[in-house]
C-alpha cells in the first residue's frame, strides 16, 4: 500500500458489483488511502459485473465498463 499512495500515477480504482467481498475491500481501502494522501483516484463501481466480466468487456457491445475507462484515459494529462 505505501508504494501505491506515494506513486506519482493516476490512479482509476474500480469494483464491480458481484466482486468477492475481499476484492471491494481492498480497493475502497485503496481508495482511502489515496484520498487521505491528497491523491483521491478516480472510482468506479460497475453495476452488474464481477471482476472476470470487467475484464473481458471491452472490444463488446457492452461499454459500461470501457466507457468509463476510456474517457478518465483521456482526461488525464
Amino acid at each position: 500500500m505505501p508504494g501505491l499512495v506515494s506513486s506519482k500515477l493516476p490512479f482509476f480504482v474500480s469494483v464491480a458489483e458481484l466482486d468477492p467481498p475481499g476484492i471491494i475491500a481492498f480497493a475502497e481501502t485503496l481508495r482511502d488511502e489515496l484520498c487521505k494522501a491528497g491523491r483521491c483516484p478516480a472510482y468506479a463501481s460497475f453495476k452488474d459485473h464481477s471482476h472476470i466480466s470487467e475484464v473481458m468487456s471491452p472490444d463488446t457491445p457492452d461499454s459500461s465498463v470501457s466507457g468509463p475507462i476510456l474517457k478518465w484515459m483521456t482526461s488525464v494529462k
